[in-house]
């Protein structure tokens, strides 16, 4: 290679890095994104960033849409529809939890704001965060706004992700946000997810608990103060009992430990003692759910309370959806 060809390519680098300082500078005061996964001009690997540098992105999103906050309660109307642009126009992965946690926490017109914004995106994260947004939004009317809002966008990509979050939050384990799953299951008008609110509606769990029962012995005698004597596990007896729910008939079991027994007695000669002896009961208990039945009558137009059996028969017998169906909801 000749001396003019490498010059023309060392001017090329120089021209290249100097370039990027400038871009670099006049990005310096707004928060940077992410650049995992991107290569350098050389086509390796760029370097991850470190946590703290992390931190400080986000801290940089924190800060301007905590900054976007106050320009939308006092701000003019010019200002105000400047921000707003800009918040519905942040297509940024990295945006996506400090907006979430600045917008979702003030007032509804601005959580209104932000369900929109989430609605424009087209990736599956942004829509499950709106999913949650319903589960958890507590205000009725922003809450209808939303379920229009998600209708009206069915189009978009993260829309069937939107639904199988809302469906797994039906049926989860957690009985809270299985009654947050239930309650947005009504406000989307799914009827066809009534027999997985009926499973919800009181759900049947194993527990068990400890508990100390007092008996009165008689205490050996012997002069002085009072005693303290405790006895030994020699094993245990199992007494199967039965455990009635609204609506359900389960059977379980005590258990009693034969010793292992807490003995308190007075002073002086025979004297009356109290015995306390650890009980662990275990069983079968049903818990009902008053957010899943809500929504159950919500959507049926029925109520049995807290009856299961005669949820089900309804559902076998009675049961009916609409002769032109609503989308269903695909499964997870």
């Amino acid at each position: 290679m000749n001396l003019s060809s490498r010059l023309a390519g060392l001017l090329c680098v120089v021209v290249s890095l100097a370039t990027a300082h400038a871009q670099d500078a006049e990005k310096s005061n707004s928060p940077k994104k992410i650049a995992v996964g991107k290569t350098d001009s050389e086509g390796r690997d760029a370097k991850p960033l470190s946590k703290s540098e992390k931190l400080k992105i986000r801290e940089g999103w924190v800060r301007r849409y905590q900054n976007a906050v106050k320009k939308l309660k006092t701000g003019s109307a010019e200002e105000v529809d400047k921000i707003e642009a800009m918040i519905l126009n942040t297509p940024e992965p990295e945006a996506l939890g400090p907006m979430l946690e600045v917008l979702g926490q003030e007032t509804a017109p601005i959580r209104v704001l932000l369900d929109r914004a989430l609605a424009n995106q087209d990736n599956d994260l942004a829509w499950v965060a709106l999913a949650e947004r319903l589960l958890v939004e507590p205000d009725p009317d922003v809450r209808r706004g939303l379920v229009k809002l998600v209708g009206s966008r069915q189009d978009k990509a993260g829309y069937e992700r939107f639904l199988i979050h809302v469906k797994l939050a039906v049926t989860s384990k957690n009985p809270v946000r299985a009654g947050l799953g239930a309650m947005a299951s009504a406000d989307l008008k799914w009827r066809d997810r009534i027999p997985e609110l009926i499973d919800q509606l009181a759900p049947v769990r194993f527990t068990k608990r400890v508990e100390w029962v007092p008996e009165r012995v008689s205490a050996g005698g012997g002069s002085g103060g009072g005693s303290l004597s405790m006895g030994s596990v020699d094993g245990y007896v199992s007494v199967p009992v039965p455990i009635v729910g609204p609506g359900v008939v389960a059977y379980g079991q005590n258990i009693y430990p034969i010793g292992n027994s807490l003995s308190m007695g007075g002073g002086g000669g025979q004297a009356n003692a109290t015995q306390l002896t650890p009980v662990m009961r275990a069983g079968r208990e049903a818990f009902p759910n008053p957010a899943v039945l809500a929504a159950l009558v919500d959507l049926s137009g029925v109520d049995f309370g807290y009856d299961v059996i005669s949820w089900k028969r309804w559902l076998a017998e009675s049961f009916r959806l609409e002769t032109v169906p609503q989308k269903r909801v695909p499964n997870p």
